[in-house]
């Protein structure tokens, strides 16, 4: 049996990083990258134990390694003859700039970083250095190109009404149809919306050319319309809901110009109901124009005007709950 070669070191940092929190436990997770950085020690003979120092839910593309807290502590306390390791190279570096500084810092301190699948990579040659870049290079355009995919897919599902996470904005909820969820009004908010609508038009007729400001006199300051909300909420019978929007929120639904103001909401709202109206309490997708007979009356408004012909919509039909449809004109 081959002896291994016992190698003394001054501290052996065990560097590991998830860039999500799903990839905790779905992904390549903490506790696989501590077990192949464990072997790796093992198998080279280093003694002393491990260090383990942690960046977790950190993305390597959006920061550096000088500017993740883990990797920042691993620099400010490793010293001359320590040794760095982590499982793989993406999980250190993601662009080949941030590579190069960080390389040649360890270098210029004697530090050796290591990976487990690649071996020593600031004591390389020519060669080695060669090999590196081109790996770097590779993560970074794989990062980049991840990056574009979730752009692309998250303006596909904006443009399409799907409904994409997050925190929620007011105005909005979201509804499971077929096996997608979709933005759907939340008729309450919605009906605070068109009440900020109608005083937005009211501020702007007041507002003169050169101000950005309302006196108290207008009646329209942030602060009145606040108060206005509370009376408008309890008249409707859905008090409660203004406490869901705070001073802030109210303030940049009157901003003008704005894609998050109460404007640009409602029209995300009519182009939704454009497309996803309510028969008998149940959803129906639809899509304007379709040449067919058959007519849609809808529970609760929702419907862009009168008399138009409606159909479901094709991408929908697997295993789509059969709707009635009633067959008499919109009014």
């Amino acid at each position: 049996m081959k002896k291994v070669k016992v190698t003394e070191v001054k501290a052996v940092f065990g560097y590991v990083r998830v860039s999500t929190l799903a990839q905790v436990t779905d992904g390549f997770s903490i506790e696989t990258q501590k077990a192949l950085i464990s072997d790796y020690v093992k198998k080279i003979g280093l003694t002393g134990g491990i260090t383990w120092v942690e960046d977790q839910a950190v993305s390597a593309s959006k920061f550096s390694t000088r500017k993740r807290a883990g990797f920042k502590t691993i620099l400010a306390n490793a010293k001359r003859g320590d040794y760095v390791i982590a499982a793989r190279l993406d999980r250190i570096f993601r662009s080949v700039g941030d590579a190069a500084i960080c390389l040649e810092t360890l270098k210029r301190d004697g530090i050796t970083l290591c990976t487990t699948d690649k071996g020593s990579i600031t004591g390389g040659d020519a060669a080695a250095n060669l090999s590196l870049n081109v790996l770097t290079s590779v993560a970074q355009f794989e990062s980049d190109l991840r990056s574009q995919r979730i752009r692309e897919v998250k303006n596909y599902m904006a443009e399409n009404l799907l409904w994409i996470g997050g925190r929620r904005k007011r105005g909005f909820s979201s509804a499971t149809i077929g096996k997608k969820k979709f933005t759907v009004a939340l008729l309450a908010e919605n009906k605070v919306l068109q009440f900020i609508a109608k005083i937005k038009n009211q501020r702007e007729s007041k507002l003169t050319v050169g101000r950005s400001r309302l006196s108290y006199e207008s009646g329209v300051t942030v602060k009145q319309v606040e108060k206005s909300l509370v009376e408008f909420a309890k008249k409707n019978g859905i008090a409660g809901v203004e406490k869901k929007f705070s001073r802030s929120t109210i303030y940049r639904l009157l901003k003008k110009d704005d894609g998050q103001n109460v404007t640009a909401r409602l029209k995300i709202i009519k182009d939704s109901e454009k497309r996803i109206l309510r028969v008998d309490g149940k959803f129906v997708l639809a899509k304007d124009g379709a040449k067919t007979s058959r007519r849609i009356t809808a529970i609760e408004g929702g419907l862009p005007g009168e008399g138009k012909q409606l159909s479901l919509l094709s991408g929908f039909r697997d295993k789509q709950e059969k709707v009635k449809v009633v067959s008499t004109r919109i009014r």
